[in-house]
């Protein structure tokens, strides 16, 4: 194998491919790159045997097909420091030895590296002819699709029916949801409209990397499944993922029904008033409380060990009865980074322990829906000290 490429080109490609390569896998083996040569083209692989991703480039050059592992660690290490310039990669299929030569203005250079026996990767995973579902969207879909989710996403292995996001097709639309089971973010475009039904869980890995592999360009993407792969594939770059066996739960059965308190707020003070409270809560419990008025709203954390305490008052629409409902901190801020309107709107049932649901005034566009819900959090389970003002103390 001997070709020339462009070292920044490879080390750009590269780099989408190194997201799979842990350097902790129990096969040698993956803690390579793949190269395959031929037609004037580069593909390079990289797996975890859980997620593959193939990118292809051109080549400046080739004098040689062939394939050979490349060490991925050393190899985007040494190409980082590199400007941009001509390199000529030779590959020797027997020992598996890699030179790589350079030249530009008035720097000349090479160096060596000790490859690995193709024969060794894993096959390339496909998906079956004939069985599989597709799909065909773009890739800032995709990314703001998993962008709108993710935060809500089980963390835990030991839960891989929650560990994932659900990508459901139907007729109608194209859905994201992700839960942990404490709270649920769906979201909803309905400017694709698939040709049949698909509902597949993508597993959490490959979910939390796919937004940076493929980017917000907006370049065609054809997504595929079968009974045991996953496949995002445009014209340079592919990502496969094995399908796990867990069944994501019934989401919409959950979605609240009579949440008929409404609360309406400017995002960014409450995001602000939220983050300044927090440090006085409790770290083990990390508790806030909103204690909602017709035209007020107040932010408090306590901590009941130690007695700090904090509280911000912010302007607000309020319809509904007076009262102090807890959540955690990390769950309020984070689904208010993911909403881009300038106000936001609580659904709240007149059970303050109900689930909430949650809703930009405006969505970026007529074809995208987002809603989220969260479960309240208990004060008093807490041991989460009433508000008390220093005459109620000393009283």
């Amino acid at each position: 194998m001997e070709f020339t490429v462009s070292s920044s080109v490879l080390h750009r490609h590269l780099s989408i491919v190194n997201r799979v390569v842990t350097g902790k896998s129990t096969l040698p083996i993956l803690d390579y790159f793949l190269f395959s040569v031929d037609e004037g083209k580069l593909r390079l692989m990289g797996s975890d045997l859980e997620t593959t991703i193939t990118t292809t480039l051109p080549l400046n050059d080739m004098m040689a097909a062939g394939q050979g592992g490349v060490p991925a660690r050393l190899l985007i290490s040494t190409l980082k420091e590199f400007p941009d310039m001509l390199l000529h990669f030779k590959v020797d299929d027997s020992t598996h030895s890699i030179s790589v030569e350079y030249e530009a203005n008035s720097r000349k250079g090479a160096f060596d590296l000790v490859g690995a026996d193709a024969e060794e990767f894993p096959q390339l995973p496909e998906v079956g002819k004939g069985q599989k579902t597709e799909i065909e969207i773009t890739t800032d879909i995709l990314v703001q699709g998993l962008a709108n989710t993710l935060f809500s996403m089980g963390t835990s292995n030991l839960t891989a029916h929650l560990f994932g996001v659900l990508l459901e097709a139907k007729q109608e639309h194209l859905r994201f949801v992700a839960t942990d089971s404490s709270r649920i973010s769906c979201y909803t475009r309905t400017d694709v409209h698939p040709d049949g039904v698909m509902s597949v869980l993508l597993p959490g890995r490959p979910a939390q990397m796919l937004g940076s592999v493929f980017g917000k360009a907006g370049d065609p993407l054809k997504i595929a499944f079968d009974e045991h792969n996953l496949v995002f594939t445009t014209d340079t770059v592919q990502v496969i993922c094995r399908l796990t066996e867990a069944h994501f739960p019934d989401y919409e059965s959950v979605f609240p029904k009579n949440n008929n308190f409404k609360l309406l707020v400017d995002r960014e003070l409450l995001h602000n008033a939220i983050r300044q409270v927090s440090p006085f809560s409790n770290q083990g419990t990390n508790l806030v409380a909103l204690e909602m008025h017709n035209d007020q709203l107040t932010v408090r954390s306590n901590n009941f060990e130690n007695r700090n305490r904090a509280f911000q008052t912010i302007p607000c629409e309020y319809d509904g009865e007076e009262r102090t409902v807890g959540f955690r901190t990390h769950f309020l801020t984070e689904l208010l980074q993911v909403i881009s309107s300038q106000e936001v709107v609580f659904y709240l049932a007149e059970n303050v322990q109900s689930s909430v649901l949650v809703r930009p005034t405006v969505n970026p566009s007529e074809a995208e829906d987002l809603l989220m819900i969260v479960m309240p959090s208990s004060l008093d389970s807490y041991g989460y000290n009433a508000y008390a003002t220093d005459e109620e103390e000393q009283g």
